[in-house]
This record gives structure tokens, C-alpha cells and sequence, in this order.
């Protein structure tokens, strides 16, 4: 039984609040197994109570009648309360409430022998407490009936409340149940389950206090003539003079989906930008227009291998970057101001028509990003239609054990049986508690799957499977699952789509097996079997810090020495009970460092990858708990010294001269963000560089500096890879304990300002700001 699950890092990051760490951390430190827990009681459903519920996915959920009809009422809209939720959160409880898994409580009611619930009221409508049978009496998990000593001492309740007479005779005098507990103090809680024990804290960096920029479910209140935004949820978008948001039924909206939908198979990128305009004008949600823009493309980003041989030369074809683009629009609006919100999205349209099916675009068959060079049209014919190389397909339900039927799965794909592999996949995702552990082997599966050398290759895969398999969850969770269907067909079966290259991750294994494992568990010969379980799991819960030396020696084996140093050096730092997530810091600081090596447009395919990889990584780390994933450091080593190599082996790289100009030190921020801003438009990568080591050596704010980059970024069109690298690198200084993290902003100005441009990159951005009406922004 687990009584409130406090909130997550990204919601305590956005509202200023100290995260110590994730409810999973800290139960399983207690041997409690979030994905095994049955029972959560919600007292009430405050942001920093409810944050965490999708890591139980075998729970149901008790919460009071009242709490659920105040919060999916009529006046729950009200800056009053509206401010102490996440509506997130209470849509999440909503669908598990048609799941099947919400038990609804009207007052007092005991839940399993010996814990009952109590509705007491007062703090939220339907605020319950939870008393428990002990040994020495009941004691009372009082939750928010009171936050400090001073509110039942001094007859002064707490100032957030529902009904000030209903709070006041519950708790003076004190509750009746019995023993109660300490009171809440809303500066000092831990942001896990009630379960949980005190944490390591999380990172602040400086000038980033309350409301600091952190990835997120954007905000829109996007301005055109005669619309405005309310300030809310993207849904919320109503045209002036409007006290309420427009219908999810707007008149005419499928009529515009369907016209989207002819303009992108019609490679259209004027056309369906202005389709897109209209349908923001319509007050139409992101998550909504991600799913629909998947939708209408998925069938056609798929190949049917990463490889062909042409005239006996081996030649690559690239992954989809359409899923990837979607992800940069769900994720980047959080670090740009309001008005521009819907942007990234614009690039996404932008880009779409021009990324269907890749592999007849390298054969010059059709039009578009990938066939520059390849496709001649004939006179008088129309451009033949993108082709579906792997149609959609129905669940395929197995027997036996989850695990047993999960192992299967991944079985497929490494076979490469794409259809088949995707039907397992959908039948698994059929069932909705084991979700999060699929998802974890999803990612997984793409993590593991990264090629072992880069020198004088042209067929690679650079992670790609990776970062489109977290594409595919994080959309799937902005828009639903039950409604996400689409993104799973344009995400997953291209899991099983060869070449598949396993073997780094085939020496992590052995280096688990043959390194990590105590000396009694290491294998005699190469005919013993598997082991049982990770070797290295008692490693995970490692939290010990790097120190500098420890720090510097990684990341000289990262980026200046041979194999294998770098796995001698990971071995010993985790023999050590050093921190694993440091270790992804420092392996994302040598992938910067080596993105600021890069001295020509057409030199950042494999390091802005290899930056990609540790990014997605963190992610992994943030996101699941997989008992595999201290073997992915290895992984992340080997792409990130190969990186290192190639770029010292490539001609046209090296460092340039990005000191911080003359006399910078004495100019105002705010003209310091706008040379750096002008300095990436004009495509100058070692002035944009200097300009963000002027402004990080005056010691000014960071966060007008990272919408400055965001801003960079974003504008500039025709290639994903625009937004995708600048948002990995920022999305990862918010997090990264690294104490030399400042690295990741000078790395996104040079990648903004340097990575190779196509056509007219600010195209986009332009019409969008004529649309609109807009004016440049100022960060």
C-alpha cells in the first residue's frame, strides 16, 4: 500500500521546486517494487500528490467521490485551485477511472485490513486521511490536513484551502483517529511517495531559481489579430471576446485534416503550412495536431532496410526524421516565449512533405529532403506517390509469461521479422499494467542497437532506433495511449528493419559478465550458461559522486585515448559505487566538447549523433528503471570515442577561435543575447560560440541565454536535425550534475549556427511570423 506518490522532476523543475528523487528510487531501496504495488491511495489530487502514478502499473487508485467531481467540475478552472494541479494528472486518473482502475469512497471506508480512508474535507473538496493499525495505536498519514506546526498551534489554517468551515473543526482540536502525523512542510518534502526516503537532491544551476525553463507539455497563448490565447493548455486557444475554448468539435476541422493530409502526400509545403495556420487558428491542441500530422505520415516513413548495395557499393538509408521532428515540437516550446509556441510545430509541417519514404527519394524515384541530387522529373508527369513498405497490421496475443512472451519480442527484432515482431508488440501493449515495462524494452531495443565503427563508413546507424523509439513514447503519452495508435505504427516496426549492429552492445555483456560480476559469478569458460540475472545489478544502486580527478580521467579516455580505456575506466568507477548518472554527465561533456571540434557544415552527421545517443540515454535513466541499463554506459562510450576519432580524422575540423570578443564583458545582457542571435542567423558558428562564453563569463541569468538558443534553433528550417540537436543539449543542461555543464550551451550555438543548411532555412520561420503577425521576439 503506497499513500501519495508526490510529484516528478519535470513538474517540481517547471514550479521551482526541490526534487530529491523519484518514489521508484526510494521504495525500491526499501525492497518495494513500484510495477508489483496493488493498492495507492490518493488523499487528494494536488500536483505534488499525484505526480507519479504511472510508474504503478499494476495499482488501482482510491480516492474520494468528491475529490473527482470537484476537479472535473465546473469550478476547477479557477485560478484558485486550477494553480495546485496538473491537468495532466486528473485526465490521467479520468482514463484510469474507464480503465477499471479507480475505486471511488464516499466518506470512511476501510481499504485493506487494518488502513482506513477518511474523508476529512477542508484543504481540497475531497481531502481524505489514512489511519493505520499499529502496535501501539492507530497513527493517522494526515497528508496536507495540516503543513506546519503554526496552523493548529496558533488556530491559523494553512492559506491553500477548499472550505475554510470544513477545515476548521477537523483540526482544532486535533484530528480524532488518533496518533497524527508530523505536519507536512511544503519547503522541505520529498517529492517521492510517502514511502520513500530522503534523497540525493537534484541540480540547480545558477540564475535558475523558481520557474526556471524545463521540457514540458507547451503553454499556449498565441496572439494573431483577432485571436488570443488564454494562457492555458494549447486547447484552450479561443478567438477574442470568447469566455470559453472552442469546442473539440469545431465545424470544419476534419475538412482541414483531410485537406492536411492531401497537401502532405501531395509534397506541398506551402499548401499544408497554411492548412496548419488555419487549423492553430481553429484553437486546435498540439497533442492533437502531433497525432494527426503521425497519422497522416507514418505509412509512408518507413523503409524496408537501412541499406542497399548500388553498382556494388554499400549505401545508407536514413531512418525517418519526421517522428523525430514531432518530438522536437511537443518538447521545444517549453524554452520559447509564448507566441511562438506553435513554431516548431510549423517546421515540422514544414519538413514532412519533403521526408516520405526516403528509400525511393535515394533511388530518384520521387521528391524530396533526401533526393536533392537523385530525382528528375519528367516533363508532363506528375511525381509518382510515396509507397508503403510495411502495411499496419493486427496484435498477435501469445502464451506463457509476460516475460517469457517479452523476451520473444526482442527475439523478432533482432531476427528482423518486422511484421511479425510488430503484431507481438501490439498484442503485449494490449495490456495496459505491463505498458511501462514494454515501453522500457521498446527504448531498449533501440539503445542497444548502434553500429562499431564510423572511419570510412557511409552505412550507419547512429542511434537512430534510439531516438525513434523515444519519439514513440513521449508522443504516445502526450496524446494517450488509448489515441496513439498511429505513432506505434510509425515508430515501432522499425525496430526489426535491418541491418541491426549489436556488437557494442555484445562487449558491454561480456564486460558485465566478465568484469562487473563478483569474481565467484565470472564465467570458467565460454560453454558456461547465462547468468540468472544482470551481474551487474547491485551496481545500480551506486550513488556516490565523481570526483574531479575521476572526472577528467574519463573524459580523456572518452576523447583522446584508444579502446580500450574507456572501458577500463567505466569498469573502475562503477566497481568504485560511483554514480551512474554522473557517469552519462560526463560522457554527454566529451560529446559537446567533440560537437565543438567540428569545423565544417557537412562534419556534424556523427558527432551531433554520438550528443543524440547520451541524451537519449539520460533519458532512459530518467524515465526506466531496466536492469540493463548500466550496460548502455558502454555503449554510449564506444559511440562517443568513436565520435572523438573521426572527428580528429576528418579533414576540415579542429577547434577555432571562439574567445569572447573585446570589450564584451562590458555590454548589457540583453545586447550580448542579441549579437549571439544574430551571429546564428548569419550562420557564423565560432562568433556564436564567443558570444555564449561572453555572456556565461559575466555571470548573467541563464535563462533568457537558453531562449536565446531555443530561439536559434527553431528558426532555422529544412532539416530536423536543426531543432532536434539544440533541444538535446538544452534539455539536458537543466538536469546535468556535470559542474562543467556550461559545455552543452556553447556546443548548441556551434551546432546551430554551423550544422549544414539547405535551401532557405529561415523560410519557414518567416511565413510563420507573417501568418501571425508577428514581430521578432525578443528573449
Amino acid at each position: 500500500m503506497v499513500v501519495d506518490l508526490g510529484f516528478t522532476e519535470a513538474v517540481g523543475t517547471r514550479r521551482g521546486r526541490q526534487f530529491l528523487r523519484c518514489p521508484s528510487r526510494g521504495l525500491a531501496e526499501i525492497g518495494i517494487d513500484c510495477a508489483r504495488v496493488e493498492h495507492v491511495i490518493l488523499t487528494h489530487f494536488h500536483y505534488d500528490h499525484v505526480g507519479n502514478y504511472a510508474l504503478f502499473p499494476r495499482a488501482v487508485f482510491y480516492v474520494q467521490d468528491d475529490e473527482m467531481a470537484f476537479y472535473t467540475g465546473r469550478y476547477a478552472n479557477q485560478p484558485a485551485f486550477r494553480h495546485s494541479v496538473e491537468v495532466d494528472d486528473i485526465v490521467a486518473l479520468v482514463r484510469y477511472n474507464y480503465e477499471g482502475r479507480l475505486v471511488f469512497v464516499d466518506g470512511d471506508q476501510e481499504i485493506v485490513p487494518g488502513i482506513c480512508v477518511h474523508k476529512v474535507g477542508g484543504h481540497t473538496a475531497g481531502m481524505q486521511v489514512v489511519s493505520v493499525h499499529t502496535r501501539e495505536g492507530r497513527a493517522v498519514v494526515a497528508s496536507d490536513a495540516s503543513h506546519y506546526y503554526h496552523n493548529f498551534e496558533k488556530n491559523v489554517p494553512f492559506m491553500v484551502l477548499h472550505d475554510l468551515p470544513g477545515i476548521v473543526p477537523r483540526l482544532y482540536p486535533p484530528a480524532r483517529l488518533g496518533r497524527a502525523a508530523r505536519p507536512h512542510h511544503p519547503r522541505t518534502r520529498s517529492a517521492g511517495a510517502g514511502a520513500a526516503a530522503p534523497g540525493r537532491g537534484g541540480h540547480r544551476g545558477p540564475g535558475l531559481g523558481p520557474g526556471a525553463l524545463t521540457p514540458a507539455r507547451p503553454q499556449c497563448t498565441l496572439r494573431h489579430r483577432g485571436l488570443r490565447g488564454s494562457g492555458g493548455d494549447p486547447a484552450s486557444a479561443t478567438p477574442q471576446g470568447r469566455s470559453h475554448p472552442v469546442p473539440s468539435q469545431t465545424r470544419g476541422v476534419p475538412a482541414l485534416y483531410r485537406r492536411l493530409e492531401e497537401r502532405i502526400l501531395a509534397r506541398d509545403q506551402l499548401g499544408a503550412s497554411q492548412v496548419f495556420y488555419d487549423l492553430v487558428r481553429a484553437g486546435r491542441p498540439l497533442p492533437e495536431l502531433l497525432r494527426e500530422t503521425v497519422r497522416i505520415h507514418g505509412p509512408y516513413t518507413h523503409v524496408p532496410y537501412h541499406q542497399r548495395l548500388d553498382q556494388g557499393f554499400v549505401r545508407f538509408v536514413n531512418n525517418d526524421h519526421c517522428l523525430l521532428s514531432a518530438r522536437t515540437s511537443l518538447r521545444l516550446p517549453a524554452f520559447l516565449p509564448s507566441e511562438l509556441h506553435y513554431l516548431p510545430m510549423a517546421q515540422t509541417i514544414w519538413y514532412v512533405p519533403t521526408g516520405l519514404d526516403p528509400w525511393n527519394q535515394l533511388l530518384g524515384k520521387m521528391p524530396g529532403h533526401y533526393a536533392r541530387r537523385t530525382y528528375h522529373p519528367l516533363p508532363d508527369a506528375p511525381p509518382p506517390p510515396p509507397q508503403v513498405h510495411w502495411p499496419d497490421q493486427e496484435p498477435r496475443f501469445l502464451d506463457g509469461p509476460y516475460e517469457e512472451r517479452l523476451n520473444t519480442w526482442l527475439t523478432l527484432v533482432e531476427r528482423g521479422q518486422v511484421l511479425e515482431a510488430y503484431r507481438v508488440f501490439l498484442g503485449l501493449f494490449a495490456e495496459r499494467r505491463r505498458r511501462p515495462q514494454l515501453l522500457a524494452h521498446l527504448a531498449f531495443a533501440g539503445l542497444i542497437d548502434v553500429q562499431d565503427r564510423m572511419l570510412y563508413n557511409r552505412s550507419y546507424t547512429t542511434g537512430h532506433k534510439a531516438y525513434r523509439a523515444r519519439a514513440t513514447i513521449e508522443l504516445g503519452e502526450a496524446v494517450g495511449w488509448e489515441r496513439a495508435h498511429p505513432i506505434l505504427y510509425a515508430g515501432v516496426p522499425d525496430m526489426a528493419v535491418g541491418p541491426r549492429w549489436y556488437s557494442a552492445y555484445e562487449m558491454a555483456c561480456q564486460v558485465s559478465w566478465t568484469r562487473l560480476a563478483e569474481e565467484e559469478a565470472r564465467p570458467a569458460s565460454s560453454l558456461d550458461p547465462s547468468p540468472p540475472g544482470p551481474p551487474e545489478a547491485r551496481l545500480l544502486a551506486n550513488r556516490t559522486p565523481l570526483t574531479r580527478r575521476e572526472r577528467r580521467r574519463l573524459l580523456q579516455a572518452l576523447t583522446e585515448a584508444h579502446e580500450p580505456d574507456y572501458i577500463e575506466e567505466i569498469t573502475a568507477l562503477l566497481r568504485r559505487g560511483k554514480d551512474p548518472l554522473q557517469l552519462v554527465d560526463t560522457l554527454q561533456v566529451a560529446a559537446a566538447r567533440i560537437l565543438l571540434e567540428v569545423g565544417q557544415p557537412g562534419n556534424f552527421s556523427m558527432p551531433q549523433h554520438g550528443y543524440e545517443y547520451t541524451n537519449t540515454l539520460r533519458w532512459f535513466f530518467d524515465t526506466f528503471a531496466h536492469p540493463l541499463r548500466l550496460r548502455l554506459l558502454y555503449v554510449a562510450g564506444s559511440f562517443v570515442n568513436q565520435c572523438a576519432w573521426w572527428v580528429r580524422h576528418t579533414p576540415g575540423n579542429g577547434a577555432a577561435d571562439a574567445r569572447p570578443p573585446r570589450g564584451a564583458t562590458d555590454l548589457a545582457p540583453q545586447e550580448l543575447l542579441r549579437r549571439l542571435d544574430a551571429a546564428m542567423v548569419a550562420l557564423r558558428p565560432a562568433e556564436s560560440v564567443a558570444w555564449t562564453r561572453a555572456y556565461l563569463k559575466a555571470g548573467y541569468d541563464r535563462k533568457p541565454l537558453l531562449t536565446t538558443l531555443a530561439l536559434g534553433a527553431v528558426k532555422q528550417g529544412n532539416d530536423p536535425h536543426n531543432q532536434e540537436i539544440g533541444l538535446c543539449l538544452l534539455e539536458d543542461y537543466l538536469r546535468s550534475t556535470a559542474p562543467d555543464r556550461d559545455v552543452l550551451l556553447l556546443a548548441c550555438a556551434q551546432h546551430t549556427a554551423g550544422h549544414v543548411k539547405y535551401g532557405d532555412p529561415l523560410e519557414c520561420y518567416r511565413r510563420f511570423m507573417e501568418a501571425f503577425g508577428l514581430s521578432a521576439p525578443l528573449a
